[in-house]
């Protein structure tokens, strides 16, 4: 089934949005999906943090675990992707 990237981008801010209201003062959430698609993965993570009051100051980014690092093939993030035409 092939949907959408922006519908995708929606669900999975509603999910990380739902996990954040959950999250206790103090603890700490992990964001992982499946998909390689920017829209999923980066972008959701800095509409959420720009919907945070305060922004990205408001948020703590905690690095990976070196163990993590050395057993895994980890590569940074975008910071820029391109949005497909809604049309």
């Amino acid at each position: 089934i092939q949907r959408c990237p922006m519908s995708l981008h929606r669900l999975q801010r509603k999910i990380l949005r739902r996990g954040l209201e959950l999250l206790k003062p103090g603890g700490i959430i992990v964001y992982s999906t499946c998909s390689l698609n920017p829209l999923e993965n980066e972008a959701v993570l800095a509409s959420v943090i720009d919907d945070i009051d305060g922004g990205v100051d408001a948020v703590e980014i905690i690095p990976l675990p070196d163990f993590v690092i050395e057993k895994c093939n980890v590569f940074d993030g975008l910071d820029s992707w391109m949005v497909p035409n809604s049309k």
